[in-house]
C-alpha cells in the first residue's frame, strides 16, 4: 500500500501522518484505535500510522517485530455487509495467492490474511501487503513534467510482465489503472484484484456462453468493447495499460469522460476507427453498431494520438499504438508488447522460469447465481489459513 496521500477508493489512501491509539494486547492481539474504531492486529505486528482511507476502510503502516520488515495492513469493514463486495474480498485474496504461487510477476504480494478473535461472527478483515511508497498518479503529482522514457520503458515493461503472466494463468483484471500501479523504489506493483475474474483457458480467455458483468474498469481506462456493452476478454486490460502509460508518460488522461458517450468521443478523436472492420460490434448489437457510426462521423480524428505522444521515440510510439487499437480481436496481447523493440534495452519478457496455475483452486464461488453468508464466509476463512506463516 502507499504511503503518500493519493487515492481515494480501491485500497487508496487520503491522508497521511495520522497517529493511531494503542489500547490492550488481547490473547495474543494488540488492539488499537484507529479513527474512533478497534483495529485488531496480531501481536507481531506494531501500527504506526494511518496511511490512508477509503469506502473499503482504513489503511495503517506497521512494523512487522518479527521480520523488522514495514507493512501496510488494510482493514476492511463490514465485510458481510454486502455479499457482492464480499465476493470481491475473497477473489481479491484467493486470485493474489494463486498468482504468487504461480510466478506471476509484479503483484503486490500479500503476506497475510488476518480475522479478528470470533472466526464465527467477524465482519472485518485485515491484509497484510508490502509498503509501497506511492502510486503512479502520486508519482505523477511529485514532478511538474512529462516522465522520461527510461523510467516510462521500466514502470511499461514491469506493468506488461504482469498483464502477459496474468493473461497466460486465465486471469483478467478488469481494473488495470494508474492508482493501481504502486511503486517500491524501481520495482512497480499491480494491486486491487477485487474486480479481477480468473478460471479461463490461457489463449481463449473467457468462454462465450458466459456473461461477464460491463461494469467494470474505471471508466477514463475502460476499452470500446466495455463502453459498447460487447463481448471481451483479455484485450481489455492491454488497452487499459496502455492508457495508463500514456498518462505516465504526459502526466494527464487521455480519456477522461465524463460518462460513457463522452467516453466514445474521446477515443474516436483519438483512435484511428475502421467502421468497416468492427467485427465484435456486429457480434454483440446492431444498435451499438449504429450508434458508434454517429459518433465516429461526428468526432473521427480531432485529436490525433500523436499529441500525446510528442517526442516519444518511434518505437514507444508503434507499442501504444498497437496496444490502443480500436478492435480488440486486432490489439497485441501482452506477451508478444513485451517481444516489442522498444523493450530490446530493458529485457522484455525475460522470464526464466515457468508459470503455473494450481489446478486445485475452486472458482465455483465466481459462478454462483444464489451467494449465501455461511459459505462465503467459510471460504475466507479457508483463504485466510492458507495465508498463515
Amino acid at each position: 500500500m502507499p504511503t503518500e496521500a493519493a487515492r481515494v477508493d480501491n485500497g487508496s489512501i487520503s491522508s497521511t501522518g495520522h497517529s493511531v491509539a494503542f489500547l490492550r494486547y488481547q490473547e495474543g492481539c494488540r488492539v488499537y484505535r484507529v479513527r474512533g474504531a478497534e483495529f485488531e492486529v496480531d501481536s507481531r505486528y506494531s501500527v504506526v500510522s494511518i496511511v490512508g482511507q477509503g469506502s473499503y476502510g482504513v489503511v495503517c503502516s506497521a512494523v512487522d517485530d518479527v521480520s523488522g520488515t514495514k507493512v501496510a495492513i488494510k482493514k476492511a469493514i463490514g465485510v458481510f455487509d454486502d455479499l457482492i463486495d464480499g465476493r470481491r474480498l475473497w477473489r481479491e485474496i484467493s486470485l493474489m495467492r494463486l498468482l504468487r504461487e504461480a510466478g506471476c510477476r509484479n503483484i503486490l504480494p500479500l503476506h497475510r490474511v488476518m480475522l479478528p478473535q470470533t472466526p464465527a461472527t467477524f465482519g472485518d478483515v485485515y491484509l497484510v501487503t508490502e509498503l509501497a511508497e506511492r502510486d503512479l498518479l502520486a508519482s505523477m503529482r511529485m514532478t511538474p513534467v512529462r516522465s522520461d522514457i527510461e523510467t516510462l520503458r521500466r514502470i511499461a515493461v514491469q506493468l506488461l510482465r504482469c498483464v502477459s503472466d496474468m493473461h497466460h494463468l486465465g486471469v483478467i483484471h478488469r481494473d488495470i489503472k494508474s492508482g493501481n500501479i504502486l511503486l517500491k523504489g524501481l520495482e512497480a506493483y499491480v494491486c486491487d484484484f477485487g474486480l479481477a475474474r480468473g478460471g479461463f483457458h490461457a489463449e481463449q480467455g473467457p468462454p462465450e456462453n458466459l456473461v461477464l458483468t460491463d461494469y467494470v474498469v474505471t471508466r477514463w481506462y475502460r476499452a470500446p468493447e466495455l463502453l459498447l456493452m460487447c463481448r471481451y476478454g483479455y484485450p481489455v486490460d492491454v488497452w487499459a495499460a496502455a492508457v495508463v502509460l500514456i498518462e505516465f508518460y504526459n502526466h494527464r488522461a487521455v480519456f477522461a469522460g465524463g460518462d460513457y458517450i463522452q467516453q466514445l468521443k474521446l477515443i474516436a478523436q483519438t483512435v484511428p476507427i475502421d467502421l468497416r472492420s468492427v467485427s465484435f460490434i456486429e457480434e454483440s448489437s446492431e444498435t451499438a453498431l449504429s450508434f458508434l457510426q454517429e459518433i465516429v462521423l461526428k468526432n473521427r480524428g480531432a485529436r490525433p494520438l500523436s499529441q500525446f505522444l510528442e517526442d516519444m521515440p518511434p518505437d514507444g510510439v508503434d507499442l501504444i499504438t498497437k496496444m490502443v487499437v480500436f478492435n480488440p480481436h486486432d490489439r497485441i496481447t501482452a506477451h508478444d508488447a513485451l517481444r516489442h523493440p522498444f523493450f530490446a534495452s530493458v529485457g522484455g519478457d525475460g522470464r526464466t522460469t515457468p508459470l503455473q496455475m494450481s489446478t486445485s483452486f475452486d472458482f465455483s464461488l465466481d459462478a454462483a447465481v444464489e451467494l449465501t453468508e455461511p459459505r462465503l464466509r467459510r471460504r475466507i476463512i479457508e483463504e485466510a489459513a492458507r495465508y498463515k506463516t
